[in-house]
């Protein structure tokens, strides 16, 4: 279900039925439903292995920078090498805008997801880990370390973060939530991409109104789905 819900994020819609046909190989004459059949296998892979290695791994590998390339490497090196601009694993070289908002610079990344990574492993223990991940999500997106694929990852280590701290335990999703608030996903994201708005909105260059409009959002969404499992399995 991750994967059907990370793909209608993506706008790029599977049905379940489809993902269990691609589960038998059985795959679709069209090309792009097939392409997308693919994705949400790969998407599946990928999350199994994660959810195999996270008990082992420490605080500090969850949100090393190596682990968003190893994530990247997993889930595309799956699919068939027909975009030369696709690199499984490698950070983007080039500059990129999505929509109004202009990417850091490429020969800057290192510096921004080292930050990153430091940033929101350090945090203590207990609900502040929670709020980092809300607010790792977005930042994440916002720096855009890959030329592609950042949604997907960014969601995939989102998932990774929540199991690892022992909160999903393979019965929730904040995917689901964001998939069924698409619109206010991408809105809220977007928001806190924006730059400060005065003296009164924090300290560095981006909205602080803005992010903690996002981790409110996603707070929610987790709720959400807590109460949407707890009311589905209580028989």
């Amino acid at each position: 279900m991750n994967s059907f819900y990370s793909n209608k994020i993506e706008g790029q819609h599977t049905l379940p039925l489809e993902i269990e046909q691609a589960l038998r190989n059985d795959y679709s004459q069209d090309e792009d439903k097939a392409r997308r059949q693919r994705l949400a296998l790969a998407h599946m892979s990928t999350e199994s292995q994660l959810e195999m290695l996270w008990p082992e791994w420490t605080n500090e590998t969850v949100w090393s920078v190596q682990t968003l390339r190893d994530i990247h490497q997993d889930l595309f090196a799956r699919l068939p090498e027909d975009d030369g601009n696709l690199r499984p694993g490698h950070f983007r070289t080039r500059e990129v805008s999505v929509g109004r908002h202009a990417a850091p610079a490429a020969g800057s990344l290192v510096e921004f997801l080292n930050r990153w990574s430091s940033a929101y492993s350090s945090v203590r223990k207990g609900e502040m880990q929670l709020v980092a991940m809300a607010a790792a999500h977005q930042r994440l997106a916002w720096i855009h370390p890959f030329l592609d694929g950042n949604g997907r990852v960014t969601r995939l280590h989102s998932h990774l973060v929540l199991g690892h701290m022992g909160l999903t335990n393979g019965l929730w999703s904040p995917l689901r939530g964001f998939a069924r608030s698409q619109e206010l996903y991408y809105q809220r994201l977007a928001g806190a991409d924006e730059p400060r708005a005065g003296d009164l909105d924090g300290r560095g260059h981006l909205t602080e109104a803005g992010l903690m409009q996002w981790i409110s959002y996603v707070l929610d969404m987790c709720i959400d789905q807590v109460d949407f499992i707890t009311q589905l399995l209580s028989l």
